[in-house]
């Protein structure tokens, strides 16, 4: 899958008490570390720390999620690896019998990895 977004890994670092937290890329495609996503620690759109610090690691991760869902649903560059069909907004494939366990699981991942920007963005 082509990535859309900056590529990862994405880290953060330890904060202090109250502090705002950064979650930044170091890819070696950019010279020095980028600024991916900042979670408030102070004023009044920050959060409890333990909510800060599991809110900024969620985020670090995404990189990782995406590619880890994106191979266990079976998708490439929004396509089902399986039959070669594009993958749906809604997370629809023709080659999974409807109303099974595996098919509503199906959809719910393909649906993720499409709301993410790593499918199909019809």
């Amino acid at each position: 899958m082509k990535a859309k977004h900056t590529p990862g890994p994405w880290t953060v670092p330890t904060p202090a008490s109250g502090e705002d937290v950064t979650v930044t890329s170091h890819t070696p495609i950019y010279r020095n570390p980028i600024s991916v996503a900042r979670v408030y620690g102070s004023g009044i759109l920050s959060k409890a720390p333990a909510e800060r610090d599991a809110n900024s690691r969620l985020i670090a991760a995404a990189p990782d999620l995406l590619a880890a869902l994106s191979e266990l649903a079976g998708v490439r560059e929004g396509r089902c690896d399986s039959c070669g069909c594009e993958i749906a907004r809604e997370g629809y494939c023709g080659c999974v019998a409807e109303d099974t366990f595996e098919y509503n699981r199906l959809c719910r991942a393909r649906a993720a990895i499409v709301k993410a920007g790593g499918g199909n963005e019809a």
